[in-house]
């Protein structure tokens, strides 16, 4: 941190113009400076006065100037006042050692021609076939005014594209903070030129509401523009373009006083229209918009009242952002590292101000959980699944290890920490391998800490208020294994108004239960923590865990993991409840390739279905399900149904990122109308290629003939044969 504070206030001191610091005369004449030709008052943006403490120590000349009625040059000195200031540390930006990707370079130039950067948007993606790349060619926003004009079009509609995100992500204005950072480095004023007549154009067309909007509006399409997100990322990367672009001779006075009102009327209208729902990733990035704007401009007269409210609301809800176990309320990996991103932020920025006092006793305790769950959740390759609303195309490997390196320089005693920020050649491994994140409903069974390592995460969230970002897939589990996924998530597609986002948020094309192959409803997904433990049985170590959640009225699913010796899994699924006979259906979706497509098994007389894949590396993966208790007519109902679906953002691997799909089967059973339907499921790694002669066999052993179909509450009892050696396998549960 000192560094980083050093090197800001040496990026201060290169990029400063010096002035005369002759006092100001009482006729607003500054001795020995020579001062540019004065303009009329009126080109100065009314109403910035009266925006800003002028008694603030370094605004002498500004409010000499404008006591003297001269607001032209009360703001050319205030503009030499922020070009010179070294008073506040942004840790955002670097002006000494400025640079910018070729994807960035791309933002800025197709910015110029109004073909601006939307994230998750392309009118052409490049060769990579990845959004957001250098390569990429993004919309053009323009059209053809009443005088035929080409002026930009704010409110561009493209054929195909129904997502609402379309609509709000172009008012965050992604492209500027890219642009301006290549302007730093190229000095090219096009650049601000763009930039400046781009937010004319918008403020124009979007003037600041300065009103509190209905909280029980409905209609999303009323002021959407100054709503949410929308205002909170303009905020926070305008605090940052201001710096880049501060020394161009292009940034006049009466551009300063236009921004600065404006950016005030950000902060006012986020103040008015805090976001209602507790909990919710977009109130946090509200506090850190009017934490940072209150800190960095220290200037504005309300700017003490905008720190000291951000710091009371952060106090009073930083425990409903983030749950006891630490994982964020809106049950999101991606969500949840975004939010650790805010507050890593904020702890940076009070950090190098000497403000730390505004933060909340808690904060950093909190903040140590939630980068605790990150370390957990991760495959051991670095990357992520797609639960819930993950994107994880966007959180590949270098951005996770940049973000452990954060937390590890927080958390500077944390070893373990250490060795996920460093990949393995600093700190101590971990010493545990399973893990239970019983609030939020996240659970990690693992065989170790290395890439070649076996890593299942079962998913059960409690969400009884329906989360958006929170998909009603219960039980699921995704499963890496040597670098390979072979159990990814679908992900969610896109957001609201995307026609795919329900299929691939459903429970069916998940690894989980269903009944009548529907989701659950919003009021029944409650997924409960039963037990997690570890204990000998067979002469091996056998990690045990057990969820449940009720899928409907009268009919609650349970699942049992068995990590049998770090080797193989067996899953117990019990669908019970008095009176429900529904048919259920147990779902499995297995990552497939067009070179190497991964095979349905079934043998109805036998009662069981499969999948294997058939990789030519010798990384291969077996699952066989057991219809071992639950019909009332001792048969395999219907047929195995298998289908492929694609993976969004799939992370797999190289092979599997090429083709993005799933094998999948649906293997329906009918549940007994006062007993319990009950399968068990050995997904078994391979080293090599598959054996159709595999031995693989399972039963229940807790009931006898006259007693099937019974549910044991306290637990379950099973029998396993895997390479012709049997386990006898339970689960307690209190």
């Amino acid at each position: 941190m000192n560094k980083l504070h050093l090197c800001l206030i040496a990026a201060m001191a290169l990029t400063a113009c010096t002035e005369d610091d002759e006092t100001l005369k009482g006729s607003g004449v500054i001795e020995g400076t020579i001062m540019p030709t004065e303009k009329p008052n009126d080109v100065i943006t009314e109403g910035i006065f009266e925006k800003l403490n002028l008694d603030y120590p370094g605004l002498e000349k500004v409010k000499a100037y404008h006591e003297a009625g001269q607001d032209y040059y009360a703001c050319y000195e205030l503009l030499q006042y922020y070009r010179n200031r070294s008073n506040v540390i942004n840790p955002s930006i670097d002006l000494i050692n400025t640079s910018y990707s070729a994807a960035e370079k791309a933002m800025a130039d197709q910015a110029l021609l109004h073909q601006f950067y939307v994230r998750g948007f392309s009118a052409d993606l490049g060769a990579d076939n990845k959004q957001g790349t250098s390569d990429d060619t993004f919309y053009k926003f323009e059209k053809k005014d009443e005088n035929g004009q080409t002026v930009i079009d704010w409110d561009l509609q493209v054929e195909g594209v129904t997502s609402a995100e379309f609509k709000y992500q172009r008012h965050r204005w992604q492209w500027m903070e890219p642009q301006a950072k290549t302007y730093r480095v190229t000095k090219n004023e096009d650049y601000i030129k763009n930039w400046i007549e781009t937010y004319q154009s918008w403020m124009a067309a979007y003037p600041c509401p300065n009103a509190k909007f209905d909280d029980n509006e409905t209609d999303k399409n009323s002021n959407y523009q100054w709503k949410g997100l929308q205002t909170a990322e303009r905020l926070l990367s305008q605090l940052n373009v201001m710096q880049y672009y501060l020394q161009s001779t292009n940034f006049t006075p009466e551009w300063l006083s236009t921004f600065l009102i404006s950016i005030a009327d950000h902060v006012e209208m986020i103040r008015k229209n805090y976001y209602q729902t507790p909990g919710d990733n977009i109130r946090l990035s509200q506090i850190q918009a009017v934490f940072t704007a209150g800190v960095l401009m220290p200037e504005f007269k309300n700017a003490a009242e905008w720190t000291n409210e951000a710091s009371t609301m952060l106090d009073t809800k930083i425990g409903s952002q983030f749950l006891e176990d630490g994982v964020h309320a809106d049950l999101d990996p991606s969500y949840h590292i975004g939010s650790v991103s805010n507050c890593l932020s904020l702890y940076y920025l009070l950090s190098l101000n000497d403000k730390t006092d505004l933060l909340p006793a808690s904060f950093v305790s909190k903040l140590k959980n939630a980068t605790n769950f990150l370390k957990d959740i991760i495959y051991p390759n670095y990357t992520i699944d797609n639960y819930n609303d993950t994107r994880s195309d966007r959180l590949g490997k270098s951005i996770q290890i940049k973000n452990f390196k954060k937390y590890s320089e927080i958390y500077p005693d944390d070893e373990e920490m250490k060795y996920m920020a460093y990949e393995r050649a600093k700190g101590t491994v971990p010493s545990y391998t399973t893990k239970a994140y019983s609030a939020a409903g996240y659970y990690m069974l693992r065989s170790g800490w290395t890439e070649n390592s076996t890593m299942m995460v079962l998913k059960n969230n409690y969400n009884p208020e329906a989360k958006w970002h929170c998909q009603p897939d219960n039980q699921t589990f995704s499963l890496y294994r040597n670098g390979r996924i072979f159990f990814p998530d679908a992900g969610c597609h896109g957001y609201e108004g995307d026609p795919l986002r329900k299929d691939f948020a459903a429970a069916v094309n998940h690894n989980t239960l269903t009944a009548l192959s529907k989701d659950p409803d919003a009021t029944h997904r409650k997924g409960e923590f039963l037990t997690m433990y570890t204990e000998k049985m067979n002469g091996v170590n056998v990690d045990v865990l057990s969820t449940q959640f009720e899928m409907k009225e009268g009919l609650t699913h349970r699942r049992t993991v068995f990590f049998v010796n770090k080797a193989f899994f067996v899953i117990a699924d019990e669908a019970f409840g008095d009176g429900n006979k529904d048919k259920v259906n147990l779902n499995f979706h297995m990552i497939t390739t067009d070179e190497c497509p991964t095979v349905a098994d079934a043998d109805a007389d036998k009662k069981t279905a499969g999948l294997h894949t058939t990789f030519t590396d010798g990384n291969n993966m077996v699952l066989r399900s057991f219809y071992a208790e639950g019909s009332t007519t001792g048969a395999l109902e219907g047929k195995i149904d298998n289908k492929e679906t694609e993976v969004w953002n799939n992370t797999a691997d190289a092979i599997s990122k090429a083709s993005g799909k799933r094998l999948g089967m649906k293997f329906n059973v009918r549940k007994p109308i006062n007993g319990a339907s009950r399968l068990i499921t050995i997904i078994k790694p391979i080293d090599g290629a598959y054996d159709a002669n595999i031995e693989l066999d399972a039963k229940f052993t807790d009931n006898t003939e006259e007693t099937r179909n019974t549910f044991h509450a306290d637990g379950v009892t099973l029998q396993v044969t895997v390479d012709g050696k049997t386990y006898n396998l339970q689960a307690k549960i209190k």
